[in-house]
């Protein structure tokens, strides 16, 4: 006589072997899955990094005044936004609450330009001195980075709309109108102008464009993940992905063929860049709630 052992179906033992396969497939994602999570962040070109604000849920954009305060945006959505100070080992400090998605963050003089991404809104200038905050009579749909170009005799804003078919806009502060630069882009983060005039933009589908003329303007990069925020420096411009894994801080020199450095990577969706008066950066990393240094080794 047979043992029951013996009897079984190939059925069951093909059940048998989908179950094995399924716990190693799942233990094999969750490994992964830490991995991308936990991995450290990686740094290169002789740049460092370490951990300046932690625990700073949704931040996304970076400030500094003149007298060295800084300040975040989190990017909370239907009312729950809102911009604090960030004070190194103290909470941070709500300054303007009642927010949806503040995405955009820029000194002009002494006063704070917040923009949102939420919905239709209209650019906001927050007073420290005075704690309140008062509309411009510039708005936009889902508007996300601005830039501020604070020139003496003529201050202007820039800002992208976060949509399809959206628009790059330029502010006149002093003449209170708004101008169209661009339109039919596709999901615009990032906009920032060079030392040199120039324009540079980034829309989601991984390119960065420089401005060439009215509604005219030609792909510089392609080909990046998830490109958002830029910053248009004399040694180049600084780009980072807003991907959820394995994003990455880069410099691109200013003139063709607009070469590549990756200074970091391994970031979770990587966000604003702040330049220190020291030559270090303040990188964000919305992924982990964390704001980082970076800085060159002497």
């Amino acid at each position: 006589m047979k043992h029951a052992a013996e009897r079984r179906s190939p059925g069951f033992l093909s059940l048998k072997t989908l179950a094995i396969t399924a716990a190693v497939l799942v233990v094999a994602a969750a490994l992964v899955g830490a991995y991308v999570r936990f991995f450290p962040v990686m740094t290169w070109h002789g740049w460092k990094s370490e951990v300046a604000f932690s625990d700073v849920e949704r931040v996304s954009a970076l400030a500094i005044d003149s007298r060295g305060t800084l300040y975040a945006t989190q990017e909370f959505k239907s009312g729950d936004g809102r911009i604090v100070k960030l004070v190194a080992g103290s909470p941070a400090v709500t300054v303007v609450s009642g927010l949806d998605k503040p995405d955009g963050l820029s000194m002009l003089g002494d006063e704070l330009i917040i923009s949102q991404e939420g919905g239709d809104f209209p650019l906001l200038m927050f007073s420290p001195a005075e704690n309140k905050h008062v509309s411009l009579p510039f708005r936009g749909n889902n508007l996300e980075q601005i830039w501020v170009y604070d020139s003496d005799d003529n201050p202007v804003i820039y800002a992208v709309e976060d949509k399809p078919q959206g628009k790059l806009l330029v502010f006149d502060v002093n003449a209170r109108t708004t101008s169209v630069l661009a339109e039919g882009l596709e999901e615009a983060e990032g906009v920032s102008r060079c030392p040199d005039g120039s324009i540079l933009f980034t829309e989601k589908s991984g390119t960065v464009s420089k401005l060439t003329g009215p509604n005219v303007y030609e792909p510089i990069v392609t080909g990046l993940s998830d490109p958002g925020f830029v910053l248009c420096t004399q040694d180049g411009f600084w780009v980072t992905e807003d991907a959820t894994n394995h994003s990455r801080l880069m410099l691109f020199e200013n003139t063709p063929p607009y070469s590549r450095k990756i200074v970091a990577s391994h970031l979770r969706s990587a966000q604003y860049v702040l330049e220190l008066p020291d030559g270090s950066l303040l990188l964000v990393e919305q992924g982990r709630n964390r704001v980082l240094r970076l800085f060159k080794e002497d």
